[in-house]
């Protein structure tokens, strides 16, 4: 499995109903609204670098009030 940090920005008066519908999405493991440049944290797991990209594009852009994203992938060291 790989695991990613998908950061959201959302459309103002937005954040609480995107992470809401953002943390049902199957993969997710956990959503959090945050303060900061960014509006919500998403840390996600799909079996390879080419699903994490097609949910992100598929899925949680799709979602109302989700502006823009950024995905970090997460590398276990050691």
């Amino acid at each position: 499995m790989v695991r990613a940090w998908v950061l959201v920005e959302c459309e103002i008066g937005q954040i609480a109903s995107a992470t809401r519908e953002l943390e049902k999405l199957d993969g997710v493991i956990q959503a959090d609204a945050t303060l900061g440049s960014y509006d919500t944290f998403l840390c996600v797991e799909k079996p390879d670098v080419e699903a994490i990209g097609n949910f992100v594009t598929d899925k949680v852009q799709a979602i109302r009030g989700v502006k823009r994203t950024t995905t970090c992938l997460s590398v276990k060291l050691g």
